[in-house]
């Protein structure tokens, strides 16, 4: 006996079990790498793809299981053909009334006709083209199982500190603050910059920035009431100039009060 674990020949995966195995590994090809190579990408595109005619599957079957088959009277014959990505989105709109934004479904086409290149063709490697695709499907991802599927998936990567090697993709970045913005106005949550990624989601209450989690201390403007980070007030500490022994200003207070005293 050697003690090593029984190994498991068999495991099921459902279509949200499939898809999250799938996005596990093109985060890891995008993470474990950095810079990721060409290789990285192109598992990453493949990976992603397939992650996100999952969650459209998913989120059909959910309306009636029937609708994720090509011909619906052949349900539930596990043999016959399942709906490609498009048919997805034109019924998601036609029978459950969850119409994506074009720039999705555009971004959705280019992803398809890049993967269907790299499995059936012959693909030429464009680091560009490839990380707009992965980071902007990224986006669509977390935003769509979050919404429509009531998952939170986010929070593992955060966990397992991938979320930040996300972050630093500009690509991912641009994608995604403007999604995570809407979703605090939304929530009426008080936000302003953030210090660390620039995006308007740090959350003054909470003292983090909900988009790359970046955690710092709030203090309050001595002059004008705001509240800021600390790493964006000066503390000024003279008890014969101000009336407080020390006191926190906020950057533009504190530019108006040293042009008013020069």
């Amino acid at each position: 006996m050697t003690g090593r674990p029984e190994r498991k020949s068999k495991k099921e995966y459902d279509l949200m079990g499939n898809a999250e195995d799938s996005l596990a590994h093109a985060v890891e090809h995008l993470t474990e790498n950095v810079p990721p190579g060409s290789g990285d990408y192109k598992r990453a595109i493949l990976d992603v793809t397939h992650v996100i005619e999952l969650l459209l599957k998913e989120r059909l079957r959910r309306a009636h299981p029937a609708f994720i088959w090509q011909d619906i009277d052949m349900y539930p014959d596990e043999n016959r053909k399942t709906v490609d990505t498009i048919t997805a989105v034109n019924r998601l709109s036609k029978l459950v009334g969850i119409k994506l934004p074009e720039e999705d479904i555009s971004i959705i086409r280019k992803a398809r006709g890049l993967r269907n290149r790299i499995e059936h063709y012959a693909y030429t490697f464009e680091e560009k083209e490839s990380r707009i695709i992965i980071g902007r499907l990224l986006s669509l991802i977390f935003n769509f199982t979050s919404k429509q599927l009531n998952t939170n998936w986010e929070a593992g990567f955060r966990s397992n500190g991938k979320w930040k090697a996300l972050i630093d993709d500009f690509e991912f970045w641009y994608a995604h603050s403007s999604v995570v913005e809407k979703r605090v106005v939304e929530e009426k949550r008080d936000v302003i910059d953030c210090p660390s990624c620039g995006a308007t989601t740090f959350d003054i209450t909470d003292e983090e920035c909900v988009l790359c989690t970046h955690k710092e201390e709030v203090g309050t403007c001595s002059h004008c009431g705001e509240a800021k980070p600390i790493s964006l007030m000066n503390d000024m500490d003279d008890s014969d100039y101000w009336e407080e022994k020390s006191s926190l200003f906020c950057e533009e207070c504190w530019d108006e009060m040293m042009a008013f005293d020069g």
